[in-house]
């Protein structure tokens, strides 16, 4: 019950003023609803989405905790860098933002690792 209330405060934290009620009255009840609603509402916003996607896929599949530095090299190289000049290094600077896009679903804990908030957290 605890993750779910503080995974409904941190969504009502990006949430403007003018639109507080409507997301209070349509909240969902459990938290599998709720994490579905989180992420769809993460998807809805077609330039970001595909990045979220990559972020959460590596995540979730990565056979090990993952830093924040690796998760930026993985989410940011594409295949047709052929080498480290050809990348643009500002990517991987500015990536930690991107993790906050994540909303309330990841956390990064206080040694760099992005972890998946869960039901034992």
């Amino acid at each position: 019950m605890f993750l779910w209330t503080s995974l409904v405060i941190k969504d009502l934290r990006y949430t403007p003023i003018a639109e507080v009620r409507d997301k209070l009255r349509s909240i969902p009840s459990g938290l599998d609803c709720l994490y579905k609603g989180l992420i769809d509402q993460m998807g809805s916003h077609p330039p970001i989405a595909k990045l979220l996607s990559k972020i959460l896929m590596w995540v979730l599949h990565a056979p090990r905790p993952v830093s924040i530095d690796e998760l930026a090299w993985a989410c940011t190289v594409k295949s047709s860098h052929k080498s480290a000049s050809s990348f643009d290094i500002s990517a991987i600077n500015g990536f930690p933002q991107s993790t906050r896009l994540c909303g309330p679903i990841l956390k990064l804990d206080d040694e760099g690792i992005v972890k998946l908030v869960h039901q034992s957290a």
